[in-house]
């Protein structure tokens, strides 16, 4: 039985914006563990694929985050793909666009709900690439979007370091 009457408060508002933040993030990352056919898909977006030079397959997704197509990247969007998908480096593809400096599919992604905290392998998310690649518009909208400049990798180096080590002045400042 709750013995506290009616003196309870609940959680002070940043903290239940976080939790309500978190839940999010936990629901996105259990619905990219079902299991996802790669080959149904739209007559026309299978199309418009082939016209791109893509395929619709996880190769190609990938292929497509890392040479920056967004016009690609839409199609696979619009069919639904796992956007977390991750690469044989466990690379996203808003790790990808990170790394490559590709600002508008960075946008693209973040839009449709892509996670700010994926990481590969060794710990390195997004803002450590972008950082590190002295992407500073793209570390700027990551920022924006609460990726957590604070973020370790497990060799226990943050998006700061990633820059300050490559001589990214204007990402560091």
């Amino acid at each position: 039985m709750d013995t506290r009457g009616d003196q309870r408060q609940g959680f002070p508002p940043k903290v239940a914006e976080e939790i309500l933040r978190l839940s999010a993030i936990n629901t996105k990352y259990r619905e990219s563990l079902k299991p996802h056919s790669w080959v149904k898909i739209a007559d026309f977006d299978r199309q418009e694929l082939v016209q791109l030079g893509y395929k619709y397959s996880e190769h190609d997704y990938i292929a497509a985050a890392r040479a920056g197509n967004a016009q690609a990247m839409n199609v696979f969007l619009r069919s639904r793909v796992p956007i977390e998908t991750k690469d044989e480096q466990s690379w996203t593809a808003l790790i990808h666009a990170a790394a490559g400096g590709h600002e508008a599919l960075a946008y693209l992604l973040l839009n449709h709900g892509a996670s700010i905290i994926s990481a590969d392998r060794n710990g390195y998310g997004p803002l450590h690439w972008a950082a590190f690649y002295g992407h500073h518009n793209i570390v700027k909208l990551l920022l924006e979007h609460h990726a957590d400049v604070n973020a370790r990798s497990k060799l226990g180096w943050t998006p700061l370091m990633q820059a300050a080590t490559q001589g990214h002045t204007v990402t560091v400042a």
